[in-house]
């Protein structure tokens, strides 16, 4: 179009032709403006997308480790639940014979009570009611019984 006026212009002046290369300048002008404004924003935007990816980089690193350290927790965890199952049975044996021993412990409490209520017990009769009584739940072996009442004896026996 410039080429145009230049060429079939020669008459009538220049200031249409002023008037064209100002607007085609202006123009000009304009569209470099929004080109560096494009290539401005294009900038960022790859500055964004990089930073963007190098944020993703990182959280797929931190994904893989908590994964890496997942799966170790769910080993140990496996680990752990089979040393568990494995313990019950003994755990369960040494609560029965933890309780057997606290039934025999209180038997011997109870033999203890009666020991000392019949050495301390005020008659004859007492001492002698708990003595039968061992002979005959066998707590104290070796006792025969008893020979005679001391009162029935005769005198050449009774010394």
């Amino acid at each position: 179009l410039l080429k145009a006026r230049v060429l079939g212009g020669g008459k009538g002046g220049g200031e249409p032709l002023a008037q064209a290369l100002a607007g085609v300048l202006s123009e000009q002008q304009l569209a470099e403006s929004e080109r560096q404004i494009l290539a401005d924003k294009a900038a960022k935007g790859a500055a964004a997308v990089e930073s963007a990816a190098a944020s993703l980089a990182s959280h797929d690193e931190t994904v893989a480790r908590s994964r890496a350290e997942f799966d170790g927790h769910a080993a140990t965890s496996a680990e752990l639940q089979a040393k568990l199952a494995a313990s019950r049975p003994r755990a369960e044996a040494l609560e029965a014979e933890a309780a057997r021993l606290g039934e025999e412990q209180r038997a011997a409490a109870a033999k203890l009570e009666e020991g000392v209520a019949a050495r301390s017990g005020g008659s004859m009769n007492e001492r002698l009611r708990a003595l039968m009584e061992a002979k005959r739940n066998g707590s104290i072996p070796g006792l025969v019984g008893r020979l005679g009442s001391p009162r029935s004896l005769a005198p050449p026996d009774d010394r």
